[in-house]
């Protein structure tokens, strides 16, 4: 998965990550109780489909993914997948693996001097 463009408005990027972690800590309920509260207000947009909705996506999805391998930051608390998986692909089990046709890892990790 590429990371979409973040927008260049650091308050705005505040905001989407932010609301990101909170959605993947507390669960869908949390996004939708800020849809409704927040409709009106053109900075929340991207919940609706607008602008940086894609990225909001990606976030959550990563931020997600760093909960269920128990990890604060991108490369801490990686743990293998459930499944075997081909040496060195981790992926979270909610997203696609790299074992399916034409499917890129989501991260690929490669023991010191095998490259």
């Amino acid at each position: 998965m590429e990371m979409p463009l973040p927008p260049e408005d650091q308050e705005l990027r505040n905001v989407i990550d932010k609301l990101a972690q909170f959605v993947a800590r507390n669960g869908p309920e949390f996004e939708k109780m800020t849809m409704e509260k927040q409709k009106e207000n053109p900075k929340f947009s991207f919940l609706f489909g607008g602008d940086f909705y894609g990225y909001y996506k990606y976030k959550l999805a990563l931020e997600q993914q760093q909960r269920e391998w128990g990890g604060s930051g991108p490369a801490r608390g990686l743990s293998r997948h459930p499944r075997a998986r081909p040496r060195g692909h981790f992926c979270p089990s909610h997203l696609a693996c790299p074992a399916g046709p034409g499917l890129q890892p989501l991260l690929v990790l490669s023991a010191p001097g095998s490259l």
